[in-house]
């Protein structure tokens, strides 16, 4: 009985030192960084080669860098617990799902992390790399997500308030490269729906004039080019208070949302500048920072949007969502009672009731 116990608590001990290196930043952030850890981990160069091709099938550099972090954490794990990645056992899968939780990451990562490291051995075993019992995540018990996302959104009052903090710190008599980056990045995001990544790789050129309206060009996921309109707000806020004190340099192709010198601004920063403008602007408070990101603009977006009645089927197309139950669960109003249909049903009964005669 007490190897019983010996065991149980080396296990709960494992997991708790794997639970600490889970979070922070991941021992790889791109495609050729899981290459290199693969190399020095006694990979073969036909497995090296088939995690590249399965990266390559990736469109975007986006997706490919968040496979490749994701990954990582995989491989972190596996050299802490003493896994081996080529040949692990089944309950590894489970071992790593409770270090997961352990570390206090939500579902909905915990469950992103596990279906991406159950990609990549679904192709190394199509490439022939390992034998189809490698993959442990196969037949596991996955996380179900709830039906509402964490990631929290802003009512239309809340963001009209942040809007206007941001606006006038950017417009006051001198104002910080941060300042004004922070109040174009958020009204951009506010009235586009767009990801910050997609975002913050926007160039100049990306914005247009077409049929009548403003729009600039995003990239969603799998590397499509997708033409999104940008409201007045939102062109406001670049052509009349960012540009004109951010565009010197006399191209038209830099970056959009750059730093001094002239790399895309990292989500990082930005969503740190977006935390301190939200706590300045009392729409949250110390306690709430690690709830609000630059995510938090498209929650914000479907919620408000859904509120005032427009159709979902337009909402989810805005959004890029593939499926309408991903629309909902951004949707922060959902099951209110002011956003009952039944006022709309009485009306419309009224409506059809015979005259009184």
């Amino acid at each position: 009985m007490s190897s019983e116990v010996d065991h149980y608590e080396a296990s709960a001990r494992t997991v708790a030192t794997a639970g600490r290196t889970l979070k922070g930043s991941p021992v790889a952030r791109t495609p050729e960084q899981i290459m290199g850890l693969m190399v020095t981990g006694g990979a073969t160069a036909d497995m090296v080669k088939a995690t590249g091709t399965w990266f390559g099938l990736k469109r975007s550099d986006n997706t490919k860098a968040a496979y490749a972090r994701d990954v990582s954490w995989w491989m972190a794990y596996a050299a802490t617990t003493g896994v081996d990645v080529y040949e692990p056992k089944a309950t590894d899968a489970d071992e790593y799902l409770v270090a997961l939780r352990a570390a206090g990451l939500s579902e909905s990562t915990v469950a992103r992390r596990l279906s991406t490291a159950s990609s990549w051995y679904r192709y190394m075993i199509r490439a022939g790399q390992v034998t189809a019992a490698a993959n442990p995540f196969e037949g596991m018990q996955r996380p179900k997500l709830a039906d509402d996302s964490p990631t929290r959104g802003l009512s239309a009052a809340e963001m009209a308030r942040l809007l206007h903090h941001m606006r006038d710190r950017a417009t006051a008599d001198r104002p910080t490269p941060e300042d004004l980056r922070v109040y174009a990045l958020a009204a951009f995001l506010a009235v586009t729906a767009s990801r910050v990544g997609a975002a913050l790789a926007v160039k100049r050129s990306d914005v247009v004039r077409q049929d009548g309206h403003d729009a600039v060009w995003l990239t969603v996921k799998g590397g499509a080019r997708k033409l999104f309109k940008v409201p007045a707000s939102g062109m406001a806020a670049l052509e009349r208070v960012y540009l004109p004190r951010r565009d010197r340099r006399g191209d038209t192709d830099y970056y959009l949302f750059r730093t001094e010198s002239g790399k895309p601004w990292d989500r990082g920063n930005a969503t740190r500048d977006i935390w301190k403008a939200a706590l300045a602007a009392g729409v949250m408070t110390e306690g709430d920072t690690r709830k609000l990101s630059a995510h938090s603009f498209r929650h914000s977006y479907a919620t408000i949007a859904l509120s005032n009645r427009a159709p979902l089927a337009d909402v989810q197309d805005a959004m890029g969502h593939a499926d309408p139950k991903t629309t909902r669960r951004y949707d922060r109003a959902r099951g209110k009672l002011e956003r009952s249909p039944a006022n709309l049903v009485e009306a419309a009964i009224h409506d059809a009731a015979p005259d009184p005669q």
